[in-house]
């Protein structure tokens, strides 16, 4: 077999190779995922599957433009994922066999986690949504439909209809399934032996004749060297460069009276200027002045707060209150001072609605007017109470000028320090309070539990 027969045949065996492996990784059944009229994209990592007679989806198949179309929402918190929609919420933890909603009711099954993604019962989300969902075979596997109740469709007629969408979908996965084409080596031409040149007869080579060896002479013995004596060793001593003379006692020199030097009244020293920048700065915003454009601000600039919030806030605010939950900012309790049983039913039921919006209570709390003793009864009640570093809360942030007064009274406190923003703040004024601190180095960060402050 010549050397280019060798070649393609190793590489015919590396595309059967390349084929056989391309059909072990389809699976044996496809299933796709519908939301109303809109077929989601195929993977791996999100396709759904059956489990101890349930069917689970992906929980990322509620973002993007299925958010948009049922308007149900996902948030991941950690190993949880939370599903919303206006005041409806189901909570899904990991390792546990039933989801929450916002009234603490459980919904079996729970979540099942594998790898990094959070896969959702699908008739436990269609039965709390209002959802109808339902199994089709296609063309390629089968489809789980997931619509609202007013979409007017059959499912046979809505598989015809997409079956467009499902023949795109399905060629994008197989796509990402092929293994990337190995381009043909280029053939090596291997070039023709040249013919060997005809040789004439050569004569016979002339025999050469063995040299003859000419005789040695007899080599006479070298007379022995007779015993020379080695020249004598000089043992002089060296002489020194230059004389060495005696030391001198220098003689004491007499006693010169100066003149006592006059006082001199030392002058005090400057006063330490304030140190600007590189402050750890623990920020504290008011409930009931937190909007979406605020929150947008903060995010811009990567920064999480801490926002005390009172009950009316709490109760009607839930969308706020679950983006910041979400998005890493902590939440604290707001109530103004009162009679000590007053204060501390307060706290318990704003730590209820939180629960209820959330699924999560909190310790932290701001008492505002309280004093000792009732910030005392807060604390042996479990409560850890907020006394702020610096407190703005006559003077509003709205304009730069004011961010720049702001930062000018920040600069005068201490190196870590407890900021409450307690006034009227709108994001021009936040923003350019953040952008200027952040220039100098200052950095900020929520307030919690941990805190050094």
């Amino acid at each position: 077999m010549s050397r280019r027969q060798r070649l393609t045949a190793a590489i015919l065996c590396l595309l059967c190779l390349f084929r056989l492996t391309y059909a072990a990784a389809l699976p044996n059944e496809l299933y796709f995922v519908a939301v109303e009229n809109m077929v989601l994209p195929l993977t791996e990592e999100t396709m759904p599957f059956w489990h101890d007679g349930y069917l689970y989806i992906s929980g990322d198949a509620f973002t993007g433009a299925v958010r948009d179309t049922v308007g149900i929402s996902r948030a991941k918190i950690g190993d949880a994922i939370l599903l919303y929609r206006g005041e409806q919420s189901l909570l899904f933890r990991k390792d546990y066999p039933y989801a929450q909603d916002s009234e603490q009711n459980t919904y079996a099954p729970g979540m099942v986690w594998q790898g990094d993604n959070g896969y959702v019962p699908a008739s436990v989300v269609a039965r709390y949504f209002n959802l109808l969902y339902s199994t089709t075979d296609v063309e390629h596997g089968k489809l789980v439909w997931l619509r609202s109740a007013s979409f007017n469709m059959s499912e046979s007629a809505f598989a015809r209809a997409a079956a467009f969408q499902l023949n795109t979908v399905y060629q994008e996965y197989v796509r990402t399934l092929e293994p990337e084409p190995v381009p043909d080596p280029e053939p090596v031409p291997v070039p023709d032996p040249e013919p060997e040149p005809e040789k004439e007869p050569s004569a016979p080579p002339e025999p050469v004749p063995e040299p003859v060896p000419e005789p040695v002479p007899a080599q006479e013995p070298e007379p022995k060297p007779e015993s020379v004596p080695a020249p004598p060793v000089s043992r002089a001593v060296p002489r020194p460069s230059a004389p060495v003379s005696k030391p001198v006692t220098p003689s004491k020199p007499a006693a010169v009276t100066q003149p006592e030097p006059e006082p001199v009244t030392p002058e005090p020293p400057p006063e330490p200027e304030p140190s600007l920048g590189n402050q750890r700065i623990y920020l504290c915003l008011r409930g009931d002045g937190v909007t979406s454009s605020l929150l947008d601000a903060l995010d811009r600039h990567g920064i999480r707060a801490t926002v005390f919030c009172d009950e009316a806030f709490l109760s009607g605010q839930g969308d706020l209150l679950r983006r910041m939950a979400v998005t890493g900012h902590c939440i604290g309790l707001y109530v103004e001072a009162g009679t000590t049983a007053s204060v501390l039913d307060r706290l318990k039921d704003c730590n209820l609605l939180l629960q209820r919006t959330t699924m999560e209570k909190t310790r932290l709390a701001l008492i505002d007017g309280g004093g000792e003793e009732l910030l005392r009864a807060a604390r042996n009640a479990g409560f850890l109470c907020l006394r702020p570093t610096l407190s703005r809360t006559e003077t509003p942030l709205r304009t730069s000028r004011q961010a720049a007064d702001l930062l000018n009274l920040v600069s005068q406190q201490p190196e870590t320090l407890s900021l409450w923003i307690g006034g009227a703040v709108n994001r021009s004024g936040l923003n350019s309070f953040l952008t200027d601190a952040l220039a100098i180095g200052d950095t900020f960060q929520p307030w919690t539990e941990t805190a050094s402050v």
